[in-house]
């Protein structure tokens, strides 16, 4: 049975943080709120950098952090990522942006750092993933106002035939595959089942209609890893309950797919996926053949340390055909993770993202009797994170990196610093 919410989030729990957690706390959960305003949040980005850079000038709490086991994975995953980066700055002939954007990179890894040492107290964990929660609840009824309505509380009106809520760009659905497993699996302990229910139905039908079909890969992808957690360390196997959030989530797509036209057509252009001819494929695929395989070429050319980060952009037209429909316009990364490394940061890159899944393969089969929930959601938003088959944003762009290094410093923190007192297994 969940616990209830108001006997873990209390205004006297609340009051006994001090204000420098009160503040800590508040840029953590504004860096998630802001996303929607665009580049705003980079404000709180750049205090918890800041933070950040100061904590490890400390020797107390560089120390600290040393012998902190969930800093020390958030540093091995960051360098996975970032040494290949700045080795691909080696021979690019976009050195000065592809050196920059890759010093500028470092303002995620500080920020994780002082979100690491912040986390350590249970209770803030419980108030960061709260304020998370009800931010991404906000922003789903939102999106279904604009589905009822035509517009939502901003007044603002689907993009093409695609719900975006509260976005003014089609952003929603992939910060939702990021962070919706922690958050449905934190609703399920702490909020009554109706509403963990009502919950999960609701995030069903808006990534649905948001139409992202790389989203809806990561949903599946999220789906089947906790399925596979629940029946490894459930004592009784919870069958039923996959069957009904199976079924229901059937329903609630057949229901989307008779009452709106976006999301038929979406679903529509991806059958043509099993067609098998260039053209059908090249529609189920949003015109990225051609990208593919410029990217492929490119890959060819610069295999060791790729042509640099961010130098896929500069790069397209060199490489495209006559024929190619981005020949005049450009292409800005390859929508696809793994080509995107290879491209731009060489088999040095791809090593590094293979390293990492290595990484949680090994720490999933580890403790795969001990983790709690909570744990296992952690790993798994790491997992879909950097999941090298997704195919919408880039990568290595500032917006994913922005809630790519967000959702793993959480992830991170919640898989090894939870108290005894949190340890409720399933």
């Amino acid at each position: 049975m969940s616990e209830r919410i108001a006997d873990n989030f209390s205004w006297s729990a609340i009051l006994q943080l001090s204000k420098m957690e009160l503040v800590g706390t508040s840029l953590v959960i504004l860096s998630f709120a802001l996303l929607p305003i665009g580049r705003v949040v980079e404000i709180s980005t750049a205090l918890m950098a800041l933070s950040g850079l100061l904590l490890i000038c400390k020797n107390q709490s560089r120390l600290e952090l040393l012998n902190n086991q969930s800093a020390q994975l958030f540093s091995v995953l960051f360098a996975l990522i970032w040494l290949p980066m700045l080795i691909s700055v080696i021979g690019t002939d976009t050195l000065k942006n592809s050196a920059v954007f890759s010093f500028k990179y470092l303002r995620f890894f500080f920020a994780g750092l002082f979100i690491l040492h912040l986390l350590k107290s249970p209770k803030i964990r419980n108030l960061v993933l709260l304020g998370i929660s009800f931010t991404v609840t906000l922003w789903l009824l939102d999106s279904l106002l604009q589905w009822i309505m035509g517009v939502d509380l901003l007044g603002r009106s689907y993009i093409g035939t695609r719900l975006a809520g509260p976005f003014n760009h089609l952003t929603l659905p992939v910060i939702l595959s990021l962070f919706l497993t922690l958050v449905l699996i934190f609703t399920k302990r702490y909020l009554p089942n109706y509403l963990f229910y009502s919950l999960f139905f609701l995030s069903v039908l808006i990534l649905f209609l948001a139409g992202s079909r790389a989203s809806w890969i990561a949903l599946l992808l999220a789906g089947v890893l906790y399925s596979g957690y629940i029946f490894f360390s459930a004592a009784k196997k919870p069958i039923l309950m996959f069957v009904l959030l199976t079924v229901g989530a059937i329903a609630v797509g057949t229901t989307g797919y008779v009452i709106d036209s976006g999301f038929k057509d979406r679903i529509d252009s991806a059958s043509k996926l099993f067609a098998g001819d260039y053209e059908s494929v090249n529609q189920a695929t949003s015109l990225r053949l051609p990208i593919w395989e410029v990217a492929a070429k490119m890959a060819q050319d610069n295999p060791l340390n790729g042509v640099g980060v961010r130098g896929f952009r500069y790069q397209y037209q060199a490489y495209a055909g006559p024929n190619d429909p981005f020949k005049d316009t450009g292409a800005m990364h390859p929508h696809f993770f793994l080509l995107e490394v290879f491209v731009e940061a060489g088999v040095i890159g791809f090593l590094g993202l293979l390293t990492i899944t290595v990484l949680l393969v090994r720490l999933a089969w580890k403790n795969r009797h001990q983790w709690t929930p909570l744990q296992a959601g952690s790993a798994i938003t790491i997992a879909v994170t950097f999941f090298p088959f997704n195919t919408h944003v880039s990568l290595y762009g500032s917006f994913y990196s922005q809630i790519a290094w967000l959702a793993t410093a959480i992830a991170c923190a919640w898989l090894f610093e939870l108290q005894p007192s949190e340890r409720k297994k399933i």
